[in-house]
């Protein structure tokens, strides 16, 4: 999969932030952990946690303060659902396992790089947003499960389905979480604890995915139901280039959204503008999330 150095990117993240009310998120010098707990519903289990994250929370309010007075930055922090998170609860709400995709890579089919390279960027739309389509489903939320890659995945063939029928239907990330199989256990267990688009493609392609309604998500490993009616398939997938930009912009220009794997640990406090918090070059990367692309 490509990292994604498109800075004007529209991601369809699927932890995306809600704006609750009236309440300006990004203006927050002298927000109070009391107004975070009443406006994002948040409980404890006992003083000891209530403590721990509010100790978090301080830390990262004081991070976000401080940032959006910068002029100098090109986005904006904001108080979140995530306020209260450390990097350790944020592993949580990622999911993709390169040391899974990485193995598996070879077995895919993978597209001739020049068919990309012989469109010019120059030619290419200054920009695309594929959710004025209607070929694109709502943000969707996978709660404290490794899902991404499922997600990724079923938002892209809902996608692939939409273009070819006409039909934009809602599909199971629940279905694919518990009937993806992982066979070499490559890296992962696959469920909630990681794997990658590829194989909950592989899945599709050999047994159809349920709906929804169907098959409802849970944001938890369940038992495999192949007995629940089958919505959609898909034929077959491609992978692009790994780590090309060019072949990256074509795609999503000329076919549609692509499944993406991003570096988003330093997303979670992310509220509106240009992102510009990549690594820099020489800095580790973390790619550890899966994503649907739908524009730039």
């Amino acid at each position: 999969m490509n990292r994604l150095f498109i800075l004007s990117a529209i991601l369809a993240l699927t932890f995306a932030v809600a704006v609750l009310g009236a309440r300006d998120f990004e203006n927050v010098e002298g927000y109070t952990f009391g107004e975070y707990m009443v406006d994002f519903k948040k409980l404890y289990s006992n003083k000891e946690d209530y403590h721990h994250h509010k100790l978090i929370f301080e830390r990262n309010l004081a991070t976000i303060v401080a940032h959006n007075k910068d002029p100098q930055n090109s986005w904006k922090m904001g108080v979140n659902k995530f306020t209260d998170f450390n990097s350790y609860h944020m592993k949580n709400y990622f999911g993709y396992n390169h040391k899974m995709s990485a193995a598996m890579r070879a077995r895919y089919p993978q597209t001739n790089k020049t068919h990309f390279h012989s469109i010019k960027l120059r030619d290419l739309p200054a920009s695309v947003d594929w959710r004025n389509s209607s070929i694109v489903t709502d943000v969707k939320d996978q709660e404290m499960c490794g899902s991404c890659w499922a997600f990724a995945a079923t938002e892209c063939i809902e996608s692939a389905v939409a273009q070819a029928t006409g039909q934009l239907l809602i599909l199971s990330e629940q279905n694919m979480v518990d009937c993806t199989p992982n066979p070499s256990k490559c890296g992962g267990s696959g469920g909630c604890e990681g794997a990658t688009a590829e194989l909950g493609y592989s899945y599709v392609i050999s047994n159809g995915i349920a709906s929804e309604d169907d098959y409802p998500y849970k944001g938890v490993d369940g038992n495999c139901d192949e007995s629940i009616p089958k919505s959609a398939s898909i034929t077959s997938f491609v992978m692009l280039p790994q780590n090309d930009y060019h072949a990256l912009m074509v795609a999503v220009a000329t076919i549609g959204p692509i499944a993406v794997t991003v570096a988003a640990s330093p997303w979670s406090l992310y509220s509106s503008g240009v992102f510009k918090g990549c690594p820099q070059p020489g800095q580790d990367v973390d790619l550890n999330h899966g994503v649907q692309l739908v524009g730039y």
